[in-house]
């Protein structure tokens, strides 16, 4: 896996214009691409557990779980595993530096290795994890 520096300077209330044109930058540059997908995690609001998911560029939904009892960040950990393990998967983008961190130390939750577990087993290829610095709401799907 090959993760290339993430961006500094990334602080929501002080750098929204830096974050909308990182953004801009990723999007301008992988849309449309099949080799892509997108990730985000978010809490349920009725339940102690969270959402994963892994999406193309225009929201079309790849693969989503549901994860219990963990932090959000575990929870970003499996949406980025749910994404390495979709067959032709070459880029991954997701919006937490955390669980892209724990990636690049190999250090990711027991929660997320099966799936990573399953995506290595089939046949290795390097996947490029970049972090978006941006929230993905406006393309999640309910998993329910």
């Amino acid at each position: 896996m090959k993760i290339p520096p993430l961006p500094r300077n990334m602080n929501p209330a002080f750098h929204e214009g830096r974050r909308k044109a990182r953004a801009e930058a990723l999007q301008a540059k992988y849309t449309g691409r099949r080799d892509v997908l997108y990730t985000d995690a978010a809490e349920y609001g009725n339940k102690a557990a969270d959402t994963a998911v892994a999406v193309r560029d225009n929201g079309a939904l790849m693969a989503c779980c549901t994860v219990s009892g963990v932090e959000t960040v575990e929870a970003e950990e499996v949406a980025i595993a749910l994404a390495i393990s979709q067959k032709g998967v070459r880029v991954v983008i997701s919006d937490s530096k955390n669980a892209v961190r724990n990636y690049e130390s190999g250090r990711v939750t027991e929660t997320a290795v099966p799936n990573v577990d399953k995506s290595t087993t089939k046949k290795p290829q390097p996947v490029n994890l970049r972090s978006s610095c941006f929230m993905l709401l406006s393309i999640i799907r309910s998993c329910e």
